[in-house]
């Protein structure tokens, strides 16, 4: 997996069209809400073998465990690991990597390089990189 190269254009028009879009579990949640916006950078969907497959946050769980995890955390791990995501230290981030922050939510660095961007239930929000715990490189 690797970015596009008009990989911010792309990115651009995404937040655009999400940014209404409400959180709704299985398919616009934390962590598939993420997963579409680094599609949109590269062609892949990182969270295609979970997308849809639940509708609640106790069937997300499941997921997880049936997935042999026991956290939404080490899946991500996983799911980094396999598509050429690597961790890096907060301090080195670049515009749309994954981020987990502080409290636990995933999204991604916003193209502004200064927050990081995920979904609620009103749509898309931000929150300075201050708060972010972790960062996975998405590639180049």
């Amino acid at each position: 997996m690797q970015r596009h190269n008009d990989w911010p254009l792309r990115l651009h028009q995404k937040l655009i069209e999400l940014k209404d879009k409400s959180f709704e579990s299985g398919h616009h949640d934390c962590i598939l809400a993420a997963a579409t916006l680094i599609e949109s950078m590269t062609g892949t969907d990182p969270g295609a073998d979970f997308r849809g497959k639940y509708s609640s946050e106790l069937g997300a769980t499941k997921q997880i465990k049936k997935a042999g995890f026991d956290s939404l955390e080490s899946l991500v791990d996983d799911m980094a690991a396999k598509h050429g995501m690597t961790p890096v230290s907060p301090n080195f981030h670049h515009r749309g990597d994954l981020v987990m922050l502080d409290d636990g939510v995933f999204g991604i660095v916003h193209l502004d390089g200064l927050h990081a961007v995920y979904v609620t239930t009103e749509g898309l929000a931000k929150k300075p990189l201050s708060e972010v715990k972790r960062i996975w490189r998405t590639p180049y």
